[in-house]
């Protein structure tokens, strides 16, 4: 039985959780929107070279700019929902307790990954700030800093993601471990 200060924190997460769940989707949602907006730029673009021999101005740039950036948004949502590829042909031949070990194994990974990669874009991030990168020249010029930005944010909540599923992984092994003795 838990106390009232324990039942206290474990609300606390659980109300954390949910606002970081709902911040993730909402994230997802822009991604999705954006990947929307990219696909219109590039019909028109096709339609114009092709049809009027007059392509839209910078599509290529901004899709350049715009893929890491709708990718980062979305990922950890995906992660969330365990949505990634995989390859559950290992996993059928493993007991409970050797996918939940697995699982912990592959969020363990994800949260040095991860880290390291929001770690190493933060540089490249705020130099970009700094400097006002752009990519493209002439009519359109994509700033590039707000996508490296969205690299960091989505490393952040990666990671965050990870240590949610290894807490989980670990739950499920610990639990599949007492069923085993029990």
């Amino acid at each position: 039985m838990l106390s009232d200060k324990q039942q206290k924190i474990m609300s606390s997460l659980a109300r954390g959780e949910n606002w970081y769940a709902r911040f993730i989707r909402w994230l997802s949602f822009i991604g999705t929107f954006w990947v929307m907006l990219i696909m219109m730029f590039i019909v028109v673009d096709v339609v114009g070279r092709y049809a009027f021999n007059s392509p839209l101005t910078g599509t290529p740039e901004l899709v350049r700019a715009s893929i890491v950036a709708m990718v980062f948004l979305q990922m950890a949502h995906v992660l969330r929902q365990n949505r990634h590829l995989r390859s559950t042909l290992l996993e059928r031949r493993f007991s409970p307790a050797g996918v939940a070990a697995c699982a912990l194994l592959g969020s363990l990974l994800g949260v040095i990954l991860f880290y390291f990669l929001c770690l190493t874009s933060w540089d490249l991030a705020w130099r970009g700030w700094l400097i006002r990168e752009y990519e493209g020249e002439g009519a359109l010029r994509v700033p590039i800093y707000p996508a490296r930005f969205i690299i960091v944010l989505g490393s952040g909540l990666m990671c965050i993601q990870f240590i949610l599923n290894l807490a989980r992984s670990l739950k499920a092994l610990i639990i599949s471990r007492k069923e085993v003795k029990g």
